[in-house]
């Protein structure tokens, strides 16, 4: 049996000299002790000294380039089950990459599953980048800070560029058009967004195979996909009636058709609708527009709303037609957008540029020699802003003139009588103090 008896010397040996583990104390010390705990709240009043013997390794030196590459070649390799792990140090890899986990389908780790990539100190803010072996799907997450506001951003690997699927998410209440998500594919975009003073919420555009005549002519060029419907939908603004708010728009490029539909008012449970058909020859700008009572049809949920007049439903058309264009100007331009923020990330991608912090600055020679001088030179600039070598005396009558410079001799003389008057007053300004004080 083990027995914990540290003062039996035959089954314990004591290795510190300093100290008699041996010494039995009698209940009257043990009482005097508690007293004196109670009285000075030490119970140790001796200074008790340990006599160590001296180390036989020597001190334990790592340098900082050591300590910073954390493994011994810099990379430690870790396998689990289905799962290999692979950990780098920072600023190893090019691309910023630092743990790599793979995860298999079989237990000898020969069919792959998906990856999974973490990343640090990139300047396209990269963080994690996850592919999907099977579906070729690639998750690629950013953080704060891109000018271009994208938190994340979902693709096919094996179809990586513009008209294809994606799915894209912005930082809410950065962009200005409100825009916090995008849908993307061959045939259709899809945006969501949050706080807009309008109240939209969704768009989508459907698009139509090119080399067929879905869209006007001339208002598509031939490398542009064309628009068959573009739908917009609007969040309920109280302060209006629900037979007047729209809901949704839905623009229907290739008929030249506009249907509205009202939102639900709160005792009814079907909306008012409103289509509209374009008149011929709308896009010629040279044509005259003529209202016909077949352009128009509306269905009203509540039969005693007034109905309106042809000027107001010709002036609500010639408004829509507006709306129209402008939505198509936008959805190329969100196109144009796209394509420019594709080949960025492709750039970014090729040329990956790591953030150099303060630790790798030190490190680094010509880094740490830049730091200083640009810190000399701000030390320079601000002893001469302090200092009068860069003041203008003649500047402050220069612009009491009204001049930016002086370009003859009559400025000239004109601002050297303004600084010979100003200097005759503040002397008679300085005789009428020196006076004052003599006759206190």
């Amino acid at each position: 049996d083990l027995k914990f008896d540290i003062g039996n010397s035959c089954d314990w040996e004591y290795i510190f000299p300093g100290q008699d583990l041996h010494v039995q104390i009698s209940p009257e010390e043990v009482t005097e002790k508690k007293l004196q705990l109670n009285l000075t709240g030490d119970l140790c009043t001796e200074e008790l000294n340990l006599d160590l013997p001296m180390s036989w390794s020597l001190p334990l030196f790592v340098s900082r380039e050591d300590y910073a590459r954390l493994y011994p070649n810099g990379k430690r390799t870790r396998r689990y089950k289905y799962t290999i792990v692979d950990d780098y140090c920072r600023y190893l890899n090019p691309d910023g990459l630092v743990r790599k986990i793979r995860r298999h389908n079989d237990l000898r780790c020969d069919e792959l599953a998906y990856t999974r990539e973490i990343y640090k100190d990139r300047a396209d803010m990269l963080e994690m980048r996850f592919l999907h072996i099977s579906t070729g799907k690639v998750i690629e997450n950013f953080a704060v800070g891109r000018p271009d506001f994208i938190r994340e951003h979902q693709y096919l690997a094996y179809a990586p560029g513009p008209e294809k699927w994606r799915i894209i998410l912005y930082e809410p209440n950065k962009r200005v058009d409100g825009q916090i998500k995008r849908e993307e594919d061959c045939n259709s975009i899809k945006r969501h967004y949050q706080g807009r003073e309008d109240r939209k919420y969704y768009t989508e555009i459907q698009f139509g195979q090119r080399g067929k005549v879905l869209e006007n002519p001339q208002l598509v060029t031939p490398s542009s996909r064309p628009i068959e419907t573009i739908i917009e939908c609007f969040h309920r603004n109280r302060q209006v009636p629900a037979n007047s708010d729209i809901a949704k728009i839905t623009y229907t490029v290739w008929l030249d058709e506009i249907d509205i539909e009202y939102h639900v008012e709160d005792h009814r449970i079907v909306c008012s609708t409103r289509h509209f058909t374009k008149p011929a020859l709308w896009w010629d700008e040279t044509q005259i527009l003529t209202w016909s009572p077949e352009l128009h049809w509306c269905f009203e949920a509540d039969l005693f709303v007034r109905a309106k007049g042809e000027l107001e439903l010709y002036q609500m058309l010639i408004g829509l037609m507006a709306k129209e264009n402008e939505v198509r100007e936008e959805v190329r331009r969100s196109e144009t957008e796209m394509k420019e923020t594709l080949e960025a990330r492709c750039i970014e991608e090729e040329e990956s540029q790591l953030l150099v912090t303060y630790v790798q600055a030190d490190i680094d020679e010509d880094l740490r020699t830049d730091r200083l001088k640009l810190k000399a030179q701000k030390k320079a600039e601000i002893i001469l802003r302090k200092s009068d070598v860069l003041k203008d005396y003649l500047e402050p009558f220069m612009i009491k003139v009204g001049l930016s410079k002086i370009a003859n001799k009559k400025q000239a003389c004109r601002v050297r009588d303004d600084c010979m008057q100003s200097l005759k007053d503040r002397l008679i300004c300085q005789a009428n103090i020196i006076k004052e004080s003599f006759a206190k």
